[in-house]
């Protein structure tokens, strides 16, 4: 599994942020592969993409491949989110931050990792984009939270699936990348 950084693939001077656009500029480096290969994390002014094949394209990009971590190993992290829970058989998004942290701690757990500190948790706001479900096209709101602070592996398996594949809703969308700094 690669890291790729793609510069200059960022928010920084948009007018909005829409999650298909992102999909799609990020898609348009790698054609030739599923969108569930390919996952995503934009920060302001680079995006992080992991996927396990290189690109179709001569992207001038940082590669690496994502390291094997071991149990007991610490590292800084940070993650965009997407934080919902299910009430009466609807996802709806979780607001209050508080609440956001103990949703942190939980995917965790699932994931290999358990959460030493968080250093910064922050509401970035809504993030739109859409979705075509049985021939109709819905509009889909994004409940953006960044999280940085410090993790310790538990499981180097789990948590390796987890660097691969992402964790949380809206993996499609940008949301769930672990990013190690």
């Amino acid at each position: 599994m690669f890291k790729f950084i793609i510069r200059g693939m960022g928010y920084q001077g948009r007018e909005s942020v829409d999650s298909d656009v992102m999909r799609t500029e990020v898609m348009r480096e790698f054609p030739y592969h599923e969108p569930k290969e390919v996952r995503f994390r934009y920060n302001d002014d680079y995006a992080v993409v992991h996927c396990a094949k290189y690109p179709a394209t001569d992207l001038n990009c940082k590669v690496s491949t994502i390291p094997k971590y071991m149990e007991k190993d610490r590292l800084e992290f940070q993650m965009l989110l997407n934080p919902i829970d299910s009430y009466q058989g609807k996802k709806r998004p979780i607001l209050k931050l508080a609440d956001v942290s103990k949703w942190i701690v939980k995917k965790a757990m699932k994931n290999g990792f358990e959460i030493k500190t968080i250093d910064g948790l922050v509401k970035m706001g809504a993030i739109t984009g859409k979705k075509i479900k049985n021939g109709k096209t819905e509009l889909l709101t994004h409940n953006a939270v960044d999280v940085r602070g410090t993790l310790e592996v538990t499981d180097a398996n789990l948590f390796y699936e987890a660097l691969c594949s992402g964790v949380g809703p809206g993996k499609g969308y940008g949301f769930g990348v672990i990013e190690v700094l």
